[in-house]
């Protein structure tokens, strides 16, 4: 079963920092907006993660650095022009 954020029910109104590691079952990452202080996301090893940019564009956010480590389905090329043009510091591995 593929699940996003919304299907988790989690959100948190001051987490400043959120680690995603090894969630193979997490699809989207579609719930973001309800982490409004979020500065720092890392992913690693989340297979099934694809769709972030769009995702991000859906809202306004704080998000100024984000980390991917082996996570083949996001679109890195996507990813950095986004980091790029917004300002956010990115780092992939």
């Amino acid at each position: 079963m593929l699940f996003t954020f919304k299907n988790l029910k989690i959100s948190n109104k001051t987490v400043k920092e959120f680690t995603l590691h090894a969630l193979s079952g997490l699809s989207a990452i579609t719930g973001l907006e309800d982490f409004p202080q979020l500065e720092k996301i890392t992913f690693t090893s989340c297979a099934s993660v694809r769709d972030v940019v769009t995702v991000l564009n859906s809202y306004k956010h704080k998000i100024k650095h984000i980390t991917v480590k082996s996570c083949a389905a996001i679109n890195n090329t996507e990813l950095m022009t986004y980091c790029q043009k917004n300002n956010i510091k990115l780092d992939l591995a």
